[in-house]
Order: C-alpha cells, then structure tokens, then sequence
C-alpha cells in the first residue's frame, strides 16, 4: 500500500509538472500570458476589451485619414476652380477696358464662357466614386466622420458648379453677358462673389482637415496606450516563461526516475515473495 501511494503521488507530481510545461509552452509560443479565461477570467476580461477598443480607435483614426484625403480632393478641385474665376476676372477686366471693338468682345464673350464650363468640369471630382463639390455633400447630405464613440465631424461643401456660384441660370445659360458697360459691371461683381465663395470653402475645408488630423493624432495616442496597457496585462514574460518550463521538465524527469526506481524496487520485491 505504502509503495502504491508513493507512485501515485509521483504521477501526480508528474502530472503537474507536465502541465506546467505545457502552459508555459503555450504562452512562450503564442506571447501571451493569458490564451483563455481559464488563465485568468478577470483579466482576460480586460484583455479583451482593450483589444476591441484598440482597433475600434485604429478604425476611427483610419477613418479620419480617409475622409482628410477626400477633402484634399475637392480642395485640389476648388483650387481649379479658383484658378478659373481668377482668370474670369482677368477677362472681365479686359472687357471693361473702352479700347475692345465689337469683335474683341464676342471673342472674350466665348472665352469666358469657356472657362465658366470648366467650372463644371471641375465640380464633377469625386472620391471613391462620390461627388464632391457639385452640392451633393452640403446641407443634410454631409459626409459624417465615424469616430470610436460616434460622429467626429459633418464635412459639408457648398454647391460649386457654374450655377451653384451664380454663373449660370437654370437651363445652364451664362449669366455673364459682355454686351453693354453694365452687363460687365455685373458680371465683375458676379465672378467677385463666386472668388470669395470658392475661396472661403477652401478655408473652411483647411480648418476642417486640420480637425481631422487633430482627431487622428489622438486616436493614434490612444490606440498606442491601450495597446501598451493591454501588453501589460496579457503579454508574457518570455524568459520568465521559459525558466517555468526548464523547471517542469527538470521536475517531470526526476519523477520519471522516481517512478521508474520505485517500479524496479517493488519487482524485487515481488520476485523474493515468490
């Protein structure tokens, strides 16, 4: 009975130490000191929560990247745009001038309705297929940022096609007429509004940008915490791990000897009882 209860006691420390191996096995392979909640039900917990919060903040930085570069493109389209009116400008003031003949104004007639149809050309940018400065993102059509907790932001953008800044009418006529002093005039202080317009949309889209990268600046700084947290909490410690392990093989062998030796023993004994 004595010696039964010795090997039994042996498996069980066998046992044990095995198990020890295997843990630390597992954790030195997969670099994690928590695999389940078997290893630690309340901090697992906490693992995996920071885990989800870690990637719902790289997905709100990600989506405050994207949502920049669209606005860097409809910036880059107004800035076309803006190039456009400056020299719709330039045009106007020539037609002004009281030296033009008659067929110098219809000459400066075509040309600014030329450049008043590539005010079009330009509002028909898109990002990933969507629409940008054509008025399809303004007013209850603006594009919302997703954040890690909601909206971050409403990027709207005014109309800026020829007629969304009042150079055309609404069957795509020009409004801009050379044919008298006063048709002129009017035209000078149409295309003034529609500089300022474009202008003050590219300053609105700037300082817009500028919150977005605000935001993805802290979503960066948070993912990092809550990564280097949650590191501290479910990581290994690798050599800390493998000194565990060395040590349950070392205490699984001695074992195996033991049980072996008791195995040897207790059939010497048998073989004088017989």
């Amino acid at each position: 009975m004595g010696l039964s209860t010795s090997i039994v006691g042996m498996r069980n420390q066998l046992n044990s130490a095995n198990a020890v191996v295997k843990s630390s096995m597992q954790k030195i392979a997969s670099g994690l000191k928590i695999n389940s909640a078997q290893d630690d039900a309340s901090a697992y917990t906490i693992s995996v929560s920071m885990s989800a919060t870690a990637l719902s903040l790289a997905q709100a930085n990600q989506n405050t990247q994207t949502s920049s570069a669209m606005m860097s493109v409809a910036s880059g389209a107004i800035g076309s745009s803006v190039e456009n009116l400056s020299t719709l400008k330039e045009k106007l003031l020539n037609a002004a001038n009281g030296t033009n003949s008659d067929s110098d104004i219809s000459a400066l007639q075509k040309e600014v309705d030329q450049v008043t149809s590539q005010l079009n050309d330009n509002a028909s940018a898109t990002f990933n297929g969507k629409y940008l400065i054509d008025g399809s993102m303004s007013g209850s059509n603006a594009s919302n940022v997703q954040g890690s907790n909601g909206s971050d932001a409403q990027l709207s953008i005014s109309d800026m096609t020829a007629q969304g800044l009042g150079l055309q009418d609404g069957n795509g006529n020009s409004t801009i007429d050379l044919s008298s002093s006063d048709g002129i005039a009017n035209a000078i202080d149409l295309v003034d509004t529609a500089l300022q317009s474009a202008l003050s949309q590219q300053t609105q889209i700037g300082a817009q940008q500028q919150a977005l990268q605000y935001s993805s600046d802290n979503y960066a700084t948070s993912e990092y915490n809550t990564i280097a947290a949650q590191s501290t909490i479910a990581d290994a410690d690798v050599a800390k791990e493998s000194m565990k392990m060395h040590q349950g093989q070392v205490l699984a062998q001695v074992n195996l000897l033991m049980m072996a030796q008791s195995n040897q023993n207790g059939s010497s004994v048998l073989a004088l009882l017989r």
